[in-house]
């Protein structure tokens, strides 16, 4: 049981849900809290979740999913918040869902410097696609991107490595987290004919170190079939057994 691993202290992540999933309504950014106690058997008291350094008010019924940072490592479940007090300060949250083990990196992640244009999607654009995630079908969905390719002001990034969950690139411009975008990376044509977009959530915008007015840029492909996605990640190894054959050449 969840007792075992998750102690005081622990650091929790909270993004808020709907029916299990992120909304895609609206920006939802990831607060920062800490576990406390467990007064009941799933019922957990935490702090006060903060984001920007502020402390963040919490509804009763809302459901989130939360990310234990633990000694075992990251655990995820689902959780519904019951009360709320700003004197504490603190919060009731029942899990919702069984603890799951949470690895951040499930697909292997390749070095790479490719060419990419990227568009990022209006508020209404978000809305439509939220109506579709509900009850439209994958082709429906994927007839949508069309569209709003179609219409889309595209900017210029280079990719600095991608795998079959998400990328990484380098832009001129810096984004909001949570930012929806349709990517257009520069991959072989015959993949290109696969994939020709990808959608991904925008989860960190930083400014570089080594380089002024450039920010790196972190996404989480959203909505990719399974079939898409193995399209993705044979290519990426192609790309590794290439690299493999040259060197040892």
């Amino acid at each position: 049981m969840s007792q075992k691993f998750i102690t005081t202290g622990n650091k929790i992540e909270l993004c808020l849900t709907k029916h299990g999933k992120v909304s895609v309504k609206e920006e939802q950014p990831t607060y920062t809290s800490q576990f406390m106690q467990w007064t009941e058997e799933y019922v957990a008291q935490i702090a006060v979740p903060i984001y920007k350094g502020q402390h963040i008010g919490m509804s009763s019924g809302d459901e989130y999913l939360l990310t234990f940072y633990t000694t075992k490592g990251l655990y995820r479940c689902r959780a519904v918040v019951l009360e709320q007090s700003m004197q504490q300060p603190t919060t009731a949250v029942k899990l919702a869902s069984e603890m799951e083990k949470y690895e951040r990196r499930r697909f292997y992640r390749m070095g790479c410097i490719i060419p990419l244009t990227y568009a990022v999607l209006t508020a209404e654009q978000k809305e439509q696609y939220a109506s579709l995630m509900e009850c439209g079908t994958e082709e429906e969905r994927l007839l949508l991107w069309e569209q709003f390719e179609e219409n889309a002001e595209f900017f210029d990034g280079t990719v600095l490595d991608i795998s079959g969950g998400g990328m990484r690139f380098n832009s001129v411009l810096p984004w909001q987290m949570g930012e929806f975008l349709l990517l257009r990376p520069d991959l072989p044509a015959q993949i290109r004919s696969e994939l020709p977009l990808l959608l991904a959530r925008l989860i960190s915008s930083q400014p570089t170190k080594s380089r002024q007015e450039v920010y790196e840029n972190r996404v989480e492909y959203i909505d990719i079939s399974a079939v898409r996605r193995k399209v993705l990640i044979c290519y990426i190894f192609q790309e590794e057994r290439k690299k493999l054959y040259r060197d040892g050449g």
